[in-house]
């Protein structure tokens, strides 16, 4: 089952609600490749190719916490530092086992709910904290 994108996930910041949504796109790749039985090298390319862009999209979110002085920042850092590692052991699962129910199971339960549950409460507590700064940018 695909995730979808909703409104209650915008940040109404241009550049992380685009990281956003590709990673939603690459997800919903990667959830078809498993469901149709694709072969591994689909799910392979699709895995390695989010855990590259999610590292990059973290880097963006801290630039701009970063930047301009986020309370939490810490707080949330730590948050992306988990989920890479979690995504690091789903990772090593596909890598062993291939892209089996338990995995796709896996992927959806773990990746699916933290990224709808992190996007929609704690970047959005980022993105108003930003959109609030007078100086704020993309």
């Amino acid at each position: 089952m695909p995730i979808l994108w909703t409104e209650d996930l915008e940040t109404k910041i241009f550049t992380i609600d685009n990281q956003h949504k590709e990673i939603f796109r690459i997800i919903n790749e990667l959830l078809d490749a498993c469901k149709i039985g694709k072969g591994s090298e689909v799910v392979n390319k699709v895995v390695f190719f989010l855990d590259d862009y999610v590292k990059n999209h973290f880097n963006t979110e801290e630039e701009y916490m970063r930047m301009y002085n986020y309370p939490d920042y810490i707080l949330h850092k730590h948050q992306h530092e988990l989920f890479i590692k979690n995504f690091v052991k789903l990772k090593e699962q596909f890598l062993k086992e291939g892209p089996t129910l338990s995995f796709t199971m896996a992927i959806s339960n773990t990746v699916v709910n933290w990224l709808t549950n992190h996007i929609r409460k704690v970047d959005g507590d980022m993105a108003k904290f930003l959109r609030s700064h007078s100086s704020f940018k993309e």
